[in-house]
């Protein structure tokens, strides 16, 4: 039986938002450890992903995947879930400050995810 597939989106100039700020001074060496330490827990998973992993966003075309890193940081990837195709494509990531995401994060990940959905830019495994 198939797992599931995260995978990163990588705009057609070459620019990897999911690269970019993991590699940034936001995201702390332990922090980066629980993002990769998820994604390998979803690779695992054959059947459906548990309910609260990865939800609709706020009535966007996106999805929205949780994690929590230590010291009680929330982290959040702006994402397109394909049930069929057992994949998490992830267009951004952040730490979630607030109750709600930055709206500047939001309507770039809609036009990644438009982009996407043209056939425009690529997609890569993210390990």
């Amino acid at each position: 039986m198939a797992t599931w597939k995260v995978r990163k989106f990588r705009r057609p100039n070459g620019e990897c938002p999911v690269d970019d700020w993991l590699a940034s001074s936001d995201v702390a060496p332990r922090d980066r450890t629980s993002v990769d330490s998820r994604v390998r827990v979803i690779e695992q998973i054959e059947k459906q992903l548990p309910h609260d992993w990865v939800v609709d966003y706020q009535g966007t075309s996106l999805q929205r995947l949780k994690l929590k890193a230590p010291g009680r940081k929330q982290i959040r990837f702006l994402c397109e879930k394909d049930e069929k195709k057992k994949t998490i494509t992830l267009f951004n990531g952040m730490i979630k400050k607030s109750k709600s995401l930055p709206s500047g994060n939001i309507s770039e990940a809609k036009k990644m995810q438009g982009e996407y959905r043209n056939g425009d830019g690529s997609v890569e495994d993210f390990g």
